[in-house]
């Protein structure tokens, strides 16, 4: 998956003389996977396998590329094994190393990968020496930087060609990735314009740019033919009809709002627009451009031409947020904010215009219609209702009535926007300790393991204190994990009662023997496993 903000395209290319490449780099039609792996995840094992049968199929035109990676707290060790492949790199071994440190399997310890190591013929004594070197492990973190430069958050992290794969890693789904058959690469290059920051403003210039030049030339009477045809839905008569340009005008114009709405709504609560004089700005501005363009119109225009004071204050505030975006990151993100205000209340600012103004088309009762909808949607976002297809249909019913009101109906995405609830995204560790411990684990899930780990030392120690030595050694044992919790308040309360003694009470009354604590806590470990067996036995009576 492809979180905002992830790098799609490779930041540093792939440089021969520093990075570990296996084939030709500078081939005419080699096809380039480079792999963000660590040498003790499970899943780049699993694609080790993948790799092997596309060189097969693919020969010397795959050229498989690989950066270290490696997560330390999720798999302990991965760093030594990253600089133990850099320090045989030095020997010119690095991909016999790979191959070896992939071949065992986990965990690899110290002898482990000293054992690799000398299997593939190391010079040992230069090896040691190399493992010591500063720079080995500045070559590691080197990596991890860039991966981080390029979005990589999880192993494995593949780049074909230099552009980001997220797709399915098994050999099919690869193999036809990598031969790139048309359909492939018309998806390829349609992902990387998107991918762009200026690609909305470049398309919104081309489409200008083409209706300038189709009104301008003979094809002027095809394309107002086109804009003018009437596509409509529902009955001849009674349905919505609607020419192609009002389609575009008022149903793709609710969709931009609605991004525009979420993009200020999160300003509002976490960014630019948390101040309440900053947030009143772009309010006070838009209220500015429609007063003194019509103050100027009237101005010089009296009499029978003063009915049109609304038309200078139209903008084209959606042009103007498609320049900012061919601009990219050289124009500021509060700028792009504050114009998408500027467009939101315009917006509004024109629908009151409108109905107060220019009456004619007004429809009332359909206004009416449109409070009810907007009434639901609140109810709707008071309830936290999570489900997206009740706004859907209430938007739907909303953009209708808007339409038949003659009021804008892209306001209908801007309702959406003000009232689409929104929660954090649940915390996948705790949830993924729960699983089985013996399928791969993922990034989050071998956090929460390792919080496990600490709470059960934790407990252990809390034992300790409760009930001696002999009490741990049954807590510990495989066959009591699932009855770690009965036993604790077992032993609390046999030690209330003074039945059980501490650790400290265990030694002050065998003082008098050096064997007195360990028979003790003999007897203890013997009532407790008499306790269990009781319990198993009447499990309703030891409640």
């Amino acid at each position: 998956m492809t979180a905002p903000g992830v790098q799609l395209r490779l930041q540093r290319p792939i440089d021969p003389d520093r990075d570990h490449a296996r084939g030709n780099v500078t081939g005419r039609d080699r096809i380039s996977v480079l792999v963000y792996g660590d040498y003790l995840c499970p899943y780049c094992r699993r694609l080790r396998g993948v790799l092997e049968r596309l060189r097969h199929a693919l020969g010397e035109r795959l050229v498989y590329v690989f950066r270290h990676f490696p997560n330390e707290h999720a798999h302990p060790g991965a760093e030594f094994a990253s600089e133990a492949a850099e320090a045989a790199g030095r020997q010119g071994q690095f991909w016999p190393m790979h191959d070896a440190l992939y071949a065992r399997e986990p965990p690899l310890t110290h002898e482990h990968v000293l054992e690799a190591a000398q299997s593939i013929g190391l010079d040992m004594d230069r090896f040691n020496r190399d493992l010591t070197d500063p720079q080995i492990r500045d070559r590691v973190i080197e990596d991890l930087a860039d991966g981080k430069k390029n979005g990589v958050t999880a192993t494995p992290t593949i780049f074909v060609d230099g552009q980001r794969y997220d797709g399915a890693w098994d050999f099919y789904s690869m193999l036809e990735a990598l031969e790139r058959p048309v359909g492939a690469r018309l998806q390829r290059t349609a992902r990387a314009f998107a991918s762009l920051p200026a690609s909305a403003g470049l398309v919104l210039l081309l489409a200008a740019a083409a209706a300038l030049v189709c009104v301008n030339t003979p094809l002027a009477g095809l394309y107002w033919h086109v804009v003018n045809a009437r596509l409509g839905i529902g009955a001849a008569v009674g349905g919505l009809s609607l020419s192609v340009a009002d389609w575009c005008s008022e149903g793709l114009l609710t969709i931009f709002f609605l991004l525009v709405g979420l993009e200020i709504r999160r300003e509002m609560t976490a960014g630019a627009f948390t101040d309440r004089r900053a947030a009143a700005l772009p309010i006070l501005c838009a209220i500015g451009g429609v007063l003194a363009p019509a103050a100027v119109y009237l101005a010089l225009n009296r009499g029978a031409t003063a009915p049109g004071w609304s038309a200078p204050t139209s903008t084209g505030i959606a042009f103007t947020l498609g320049v900012l975006a061919v601009l990219g990151r050289h124009a500021p993100t509060s700028l792009k904010v504050f114009i998408a205000a500027l467009a939101v209340v315009d917006d509004i600012l024109s629908m009151f215009t409108l109905a107060v103004f220019y009456p004619q088309d007004f429809q009332p009762l359909w206004l009416l219609a449109s409070l009810a909808a907007i009434g639901l949607m609140f109810a709707l976002n008071r309830w936290r209702v999570y489900v997206g297809w009740p706004y859907l249909v209430v938007t739907l019913g909303l953009w209708l009535s808007l339409q038949s009101a003659g009021v804008s109906a892209e306001l209908a995405g801007v309702v959406l926007a003000a009232f689409l609830p929104t929660r954090p995204a649940p915390a996948a560790g705790p949830l993924l300790a729960h699983l089985g411990v013996g399928q791969p684990q993922s990034l989050g899930r071998q956090r929460s393991a390792a919080v496990a780990r600490r709470a059960g030392r934790a407990r252990r120690r809390a034992l300790v204190g409760l009930c001696g030595a002999a009490a741990v050694r049954v807590h510990g044992h495989r066959r009591f994990a699932q009855r770690r919790s009965a036993l604790i308040r077992v032993a609390a309360r046999a030690h209330r009662r003074g039945a059980w003694p501490g650790r400290r009470q265990a030694a002050r009354r065998g003082a008098g023997g050096a064997g007195g604590g360990e028979d003790q806590d003999r007897h203890h470990a013997r009532g407790h496993h008499r306790a269990r067996l009781h319990r198993r036995r009447h499990p309703l009576r030891s409640q």
